[in-house]
């Protein structure tokens, strides 16, 4: 592997709110983010340019006036697409939608329309930027509006996550040492060993949370 894999802890100002917004860019200065994880559900918004978004094994196309949705701890990265991509992320916890009354457990298409969407989302971005009085309630409205559109339009019927937070943990600490041995030779054996599992389970689940082959 040629870049570092990472779990990331997104930072949130409130606690009581594990809402996290921003912007972001790809140029010819920084053409790629490396591959990572996370428990919150995100969700980008392509203001101009054009960028591919790899989710797992899935490449997609990302362009102007593009939503992609990224599932609760899915492995995701960006890389430049011939041009520069200025883009929106906006980062909600699961458990926190789930208190809105929100059904996050259900698994989100990755690649959705912006019909219903791009009003709240602009209208999130310019209330969290701008913070002005009574700022917050209207973060939530927008919020909640563009989830619910997104769980009633873009759910994957049948689909529904499990508690597999011991996975990832295992799977994790493989991956840890492997950012901290890049230059080290090391056998799926001791990976698997470090994330207790047999050679079998260890490849099995690498592949499907992140995308990559073991070698």
């Amino acid at each position: 592997m040629d870049q570092p894999l990472r779990y990331e802890t997104p930072f949130y100002s409130d606690v009581e709110y594990p809402i996290l917004f921003h912007d972001d860019y790809l140029t010819e200065s920084r053409t790629s983010l490396y591959s990572n994880w996370h428990s919150g559900i995100e969700v980008l918004y392509c203001e101009r340019g054009s960028a591919k978004v790899q989710i797992g094994c899935t490449v997609l196309p990302f362009s102007a006036g593009d939503f992609v949705v990224i599932n609760s701890n899915e492995v995701h990265s960006m890389y430049r697409d011939g041009e520069d991509c200025f883009y929106d992320c906006l980062i909600v916890e699961p458990a926190f939608l789930a208190k809105l009354g929100l059904p996050s457990a259900l698994l989100l298409e990755n690649k959705v329309s912006g019909e219903g969407l791009t009003e709240f989302f602009l209208m999130l971005k310019q209330e969290y930027e701008k913070k002005r009085f009574l700022h917050m309630p209207l973060v939530l409205a927008c919020v909640t509006i563009i989830f619910c559109t997104l769980y009633r339009r873009n759910s994957i019927i049948g689909s529904r996550k499990t508690d597999s937070s011991a996975l990832y943990a295992n799977l994790t600490s493989a991956i840890n040492y492997m950012n901290e041995h890049l230059k080290d030779d090391m056998s799926v054996e001791e990976l698997a060993k470090i994330a207790g599992m047999s050679k079998y389970y260890f490849c099995h689940n690498f592949k499907l949370y992140t995308g990559y082959m073991t070698k």
